[in-house]
């Protein structure tokens, strides 16, 4: 049986609340409907009866049938007090441990990719990246992240601080080609063919991975 990653949304942030991850959580039942084992990666996130009855979604069989799996790095909650970019860091230690241990055959990440060996990729048949907007074209064209919402007193000095951060932990200008790359709308698919100056997909209703 083929096996898939999807990584949450905000470089693996959460499985909670959100468009973002209303749309993972529709790749997600798609692959199992197509016979997929599914893994649902992320530092947090809610549990499925949750994620079913705030999302729409139907995965509670698939969790009972052992082809759904949640790897929530610290468990099933709702909110994570750590700085942005040291999530990212540990959403990249634990999918490259990940990746050894299972071996998938497809990845998706959301937004963006956080900095893995790129060893890493010999393991994994096919590797996406859908994204939403990417923290790499926030940062190459300077614009505020919703993260700072809410702090503006420190905004200038936090963005700055977090950006120069991100640029280490994400593929900023060197994505790796192997990494096929979609984007959600027209206007983000601009962003980021000028940020990585690459061919990118549209997200269309009819566009389908395979493996």
């Amino acid at each position: 049986m083929k096996r898939a990653f999807i990584v949450a949304p905000n470089i693996g942030y959460s499985f909670t609340g959100g468009g973002g991850v209303k749309v993972a959580l529709y790749m997600a039942q798609t692959l199992l409907e197509h016979g997929l084992k599914v893994h649902l990666i992320a530092l947090t996130g809610w549990n499925v009866e949750r994620i079913n009855k705030i999302h729409g979604a139907n995965l509670a069989k698939f969790l009972k049938e052992g082809r759904l799996m949640l790897n929530y790095c610290f468990g099933s909650r709702s909110d994570l007090k750590i700085p942005f970019p040291i999530a990212v860091k540990l959403v990249s230690i634990y999918v490259r441990q990940l990746v050894r241990e299972y071996s998938p055959d497809l990845i998706i990440f959301h937004d963006d990719v956080p900095k893995l060996n790129e060893r890493i990729f010999k393991y994994v048949s096919k590797t996406v990246l859908y994204s939403h907007f990417p923290y790499a074209a926030r940062i190459y064209f300077n614009i505020v992240d919703a993260v700072e919402v809410g702090l503006e007193r420190y905004q200038g000095y936090k963005t700055r601080l977090y950006y120069d951060s991100l640029k280490k932990l994400i593929y900023f200008k060197d994505i790796p080609k192997d990494i096929e790359l979609v984007a959600n709308s027209t206007v983000t698919k601009t962003f980021m063919e000028v940020t990585w100056k690459r061919p990118v997909k549209n997200s269309l209703p009819s566009h389908r991975i395979s493996i």
